[in-house]
């Protein structure tokens, strides 16, 4: 477990490291540690959380290669360390970036959203409604929580990028809406022609 003066520590890291980043830079690294979590479908229930604050560290300085869905607990609760110490600098810049493409919308004056307005809208609003949330998830986790429905599945979703499960539901759901255009057979349905009238006779070709 963390530490307050851990925890402290690596905030202000954070905070040194992200702000020296673009605006652009910041937003993905944390877009790609919050992918991690999304897409783990559960918390490893087994390992510790020895070493999570150098897996943290990784990601902010951009040398980590972790791929997801995360095998070790430790990679977990360091995805969890980055994103919750992150938060309100990714929060900054994700207004920045909505911001920004407000006024090039705007500029346009052709009342298209041509600079990504909503995109950024969206992420930036998830952001702010469920700050809490993530930041209680994240305590979860560096707390020693395991359970996924405390964790990983309480995290709010992507509006810009659906996480695995998201995606599995829609490929069930298109397999689903398939399914009920076929027969038990597994064959579309038949057409059937006109009945033979009587007296008419069946041609075999």
């Amino acid at each position: 477990m963390a530490t307050t003066c851990d925890m402290a520590a690596l905030e202000r890291e954070c905070k040194r490291g992200l702000k020296a980043l673009s605006d652009d830079v910041v937003l993905k690294r944390f877009k790609d540690c919050w992918h991690l979590l999304l897409d783990t479908e559960s918390v490893p229930k087994s390992g510790t959380n020895a070493n999570a604050k150098e897996v943290a560290l990784d990601i902010l300085y951009g040398d980590s290669r972790l791929t997801a869905p995360l095998r070790r607990y430790r990679d977990v609760v360091g995805a969890a360390l980055f994103v919750e110490n992150a938060l309100d600098i990714v929060i900054a810049a994700a207004e920045r970036k909505r911001d920004a493409a407000k006024a090039e919308n705007a500029a346009r004056k052709d009342g298209r959203d041509r600079a990504g307005e909503g995109i950024h809208a969206a992420f930036h609003y998830m952001l702010v409604d469920r700050r809490l949330m993530i930041k209680r998830v994240c305590m979860h986790l560096r707390n020693g929580e395991r359970a996924d429905d405390k964790t990983l599945h309480a995290l709010p979703h992507d509006p810009t990028w659906p996480n695995v499960r998201e995606r599995k539901r829609a490929a069930i759901a298109r397999e689903l809406e398939t399914m009920s255009d076929e027969d038990d057979d597994g064959f579309g349905p038949i057409k059937q022609g006109k009945p033979v009238p009587e007296g008419g006779k069946l041609i075999d070709y």
